[in-house]
């Protein structure tokens, strides 16, 4: 999947806001408020619940991945530990979300697949990130998008070296 600009400008501020802050260290997250009864459907039946947006974060990540990606993959691709990817796909498989089959390739390996439920949340929360992304970036022209892209990419470049 191509990312917009406005996608990548994001993804360009969150590395540099990560490799710029001193220590490269996140300061601890709050834990998630609790969350109320699930949505309904039309028919007043409870969807199952939302994922947390750690989960919805792999959710949008498998839409790149049509023919399933390995968990370790995953592990390096979003820079989380292997004990918290193992309970985030545990939690998602039982939500119904995502499926696990054999990879047809090397029978130890195991892939990893979004079902129709979890490819329509992940679009759910494609649609969502692209709102909130307009509206950080709304006051840009496109040319500036870009502009603040190659800065920061030259930032970050510039910052490798030091």
């Amino acid at each position: 999947m191509t990312k917009t600009t406005n996608e990548q400008l994001l993804e360009r501020l969150m590395k540099a806001n990560r490799k710029l802050r001193p220590g490269h260290m996140r300061p601890p997250m709050p834990p998630p408020p609790e969350m109320g009864p699930g949505p309904r459907d039309p028919h007043g039946c409870m969807r199952p619940p939302r994922p947390p947006m750690s989960r919805e974060h792999i959710l949008r990540v498998l839409l790149d991945y049509e023919d399933g990606v390995r968990q370790k993959q995953l592990v390096s691709e979003l820079h989380i530990g292997a004990p918290a990817m193992s309970e985030a796909i545990n939690k998602l498989e039982s939500d119904g979300y995502i499926s696990r089959r054999i990879d047809p390739d090397d029978k130890r390996a195991t892939l990893i697949s979004l079902t129709d439920l979890g490819r329509a949340r992940a679009y759910e929360v494609q649609d969502e990130m692209d709102e909130h992304i307009a509206g950080l970036f709304g006051t840009l022209t496109e040319d500036e998008k870009l502009e603040l892209i190659a800065l920061l990419d030259k930032l970050l470049e510039d910052n490798k070296e030091a």
